[in-house]
């Protein structure tokens, strides 16, 4: 006799589905990048075990209790965003090391570069060009340079960044993958460090290692009790950088910043910064950290961090204007035998000194490693 197969009843069926639909909508967001790297490291100790025979140097005792203006959400340090069990794999503190900076200097200048992972040649250009102007103060300011990565899925590449920091004590690593969707989490990571690990700045600069900043202008610019531009003059809240106004939401799936009108509902962005350079002061800095870790992942990083979040903090950002050497003035400036051509062209007038000129201008974006090394000739040499 035939026996009659055994049917699970619907309602059981209908229970898996439900507590498997829960698990997956309701857990933890990890994006795409992330979840790729998930199979490659399961926690971030991982990560620095790729040099177990090469270990990091010692460094000092980590404070994670911070006194905020209000209440945050429990286990702050170990939350970025929506990534619950972040770290930093590779950590520095050289806001807090009395050897790195001068005692006698009345201001520090966070520098945060943001960086590639393979970019080993531009990070080692910085270094010795106007990265090289964190090892001293500068006119009773002092500078503290740190390049921001996120993890890599390749052992040999973590195993060189290693090496590279052990060399220079000045990569900060953070426990998400590093890849262009991901930039949001670097920008917030940078805001996290500056927050927990350097109270003591006065400002905060976001760059990225194709940049050239003209450090002893900058420090001028803050500096000078004299100038109308000196940041002492201005707000606690202030943010200078190359302000965007107006930007369409670009919905074209061509575009490399296509968004989906569920990622971003309005069409038009608020006023945001360009991310090349965004100069912070310091109380900006640690506002927008808390917003930041309670507000939705966006990963367009220039838009959510310092448009959607400082618009929040009815903060207004200041343009740059012609602080930011444009393109025409930099292929001037990097061509060979070009002093008198480009002091003419830029001021227009023959009576300029060359000093003048180098006091102009704070940044210069989009270059190559030979372009920032041209510049840094200009500038150094007029120093000198």
């Amino acid at each position: 006799m035939l026996k009659t197969p055994i049917r699970s009843p619907p309602i059981l069926i209908l229970f898996f589905f439900v507590f498997f639909a829960f698990v997956v909508l309701l857990g933890p967001r990890m994006h795409p990048e992330i979840l790729e790297n998930v199979l490659v490291l399961d926690k971030p100790k991982e990560v620095l075990q790729f040099s177990s025979s090469n270990p990091l140097p010692p460094v000092s005792l980590v404070h994670r209790t911070l006194t905020f203006d209000h209440p945050v959400i429990s286990n702050d340090y170990n939350l970025l965003i929506d990534l619950t069990e972040f770290d930093f794999l590779i950590n520095h503190y050289p806001c807090n090391d009395s050897n790195g900076l001068s005692q006698d200097s009345s201001t520090l200048i966070l520098v945060l570069v943001h960086s590639n992972p393979n970019n080993w040649e531009k990070r080692q250009v910085i270094r010795q060009t106007w990265g090289s102007w964190s090892h001293f103060a500068v006119e009773d300011v002092s500078l503290s340079l740190l390049f921001l990565l996120g993890e890599v899925s390749s052992k040999s590449l973590q195993q060189k960044i290693i090496e590279e920091d052990q060399m220079n004590e000045d990569i900060i690593q953070g426990y998400f993958f590093d890849s262009y969707r991901n930039l949001t989490y670097k920008h917030v990571m940078g805001l996290k460090w500056a927050t927990y690990f350097c109270s003591q700045a006065n400002y905060v600069l976001k760059t990225d290692d194709d940049v050239f900043v003209n450090i002893p202008a900058l420090v001028r610019y803050l500096s000078d009790p004299f100038s109308s531009n000196n940041l002492k003059a201005f707000p606690k809240k202030y943010i200078l950088c190359s302000r965007q106004d107006q930007a369409r939401v670009r919905r074209s799936y061509r575009s490399k910043w296509h968004v989906k009108p569920r990622e971003y509902g309005s069409s038009v962005y608020p006023s945001y910064c360009s991310g090349s350079m965004i100069l912070y002061s310091y109380k900006v800095v640690t506002q927008l950290y808390q917003r930041a870790q309670v507000t939705p992942y966006f990963w367009i990083d220039d838009v959510h961090v310092s448009g959607t979040l400082v618009a929040q903090l009815n903060i207004t950002q200041t343009d740059v204007g012609d602080l930011m050497l444009t393109e025409d003035q930099v292929n001037y400036l990097s061509q060979d035998n070009v002093h008198h051509m480009w002091l003419q062209w830029w001021v227009n007038d023959k009576k300029k000194s060359w000093r003048k000129v180098k006091d102009k201008f704070l940044f210069a974006s989009e270059l190559e490693p030979n372009v920032i090394r041209k510049i840094w000739e200009r500038v150094n040499g007029i120093r000198t």
